[in-house]
């Protein structure tokens, strides 16, 4: 049988090679990028590792030209920055909110845009978003950029499902506040859980009249 293959967007560090690691485990054939090299990454057995700065529109271009007429049965996009300090969106510079803007939600809609073509019927496009991208949840204020951010991909791939999820799965996913080097030494969810959450919800996920189910890695809906 020919196992399945995932593209996984992301997976310098974190979350992202915490995944790589679940889906190599599970007898996927992986295809992983990073910004940055990786040596955790490239030295995980029959990972096939590329570079990608998801922001780079023309780095897109290129990794979908070097996958051209391969099959991906999984675009599982993960990358995501957090910004750094407290200062309200209106104080801090152009360069940094497009950048974040463009990591967290333009660049990872854009990318499965490009991709769509070697996603196959039944296949699935997987969007790590978060909690604090649900306006339901924004009961503290603060943080603004990152919220600002993960709603505007909550919206984006909402309308990514409207145009390409008939026949295939798109979910949005809150990987819970893990305990990663962007969680920082305050997160409540270990990293083990939050990977057997989420690797459950895509491996098993199919196309919904729904379009873009919001979903908590537990597989509880998040409110929007």
């Amino acid at each position: 049988m020919i196992p399945r293959r995932v593209l996984l967007v992301g997976a310098t560090q974190g979350l992202g090679l915490a995944l790589a690691q679940r889906y190599r485990a599970e007898g996927w054939d992986v295809v992983a990028t990073t910004v940055v090299p990786s040596p955790a990454l490239e030295a995980l057995d029959g990972v096939t590792v590329l570079p990608l700065d998801i922001t780079d529109e023309d780095q897109a271009l290129a990794l979908r030209d070097s996958l051209a007429g391969q099959r991906i049965d999984v675009l599982h996009i993960v990358a995501g920055i957090l910004p750094q300090g407290d200062a309200p969106i209106w104080e801090r510079a152009d360069e940094e909110i497009l950048r974040v803007l463009k990591t967290n939600a333009i660049g990872s809609v854009r990318l499965a845009t490009l991709l769509e073509p070697l996603v196959p019927e039944g296949g699935t496009f997987a969007f790590t978003s978060s909690g604090m991208g649900s306006m339901v949840r924004n009961t503290l204020a603060g943080a603004d950029l990152y919220r600002v951010s993960k709603a505007a991909l909550n919206m984006l791939a909402r309308s990514f499902a409207v145009t390409h999820g008939e026949k295939r799965a798109v979910l949005i996913i809150c990987p819970g506040w893990a305990k990663t080097e962007m969680g920082g030494a305050d997160a409540t969810v270990e990293v083990a859980d939050s990977v057997d959450g989420i690797y459950r919800l895509v491996s098993t996920a199919h196309p919904s009249a729904d379009g873009a189910p919001f979903l908590e890695y537990t597989g509880d809906t998040v409110p929007w």
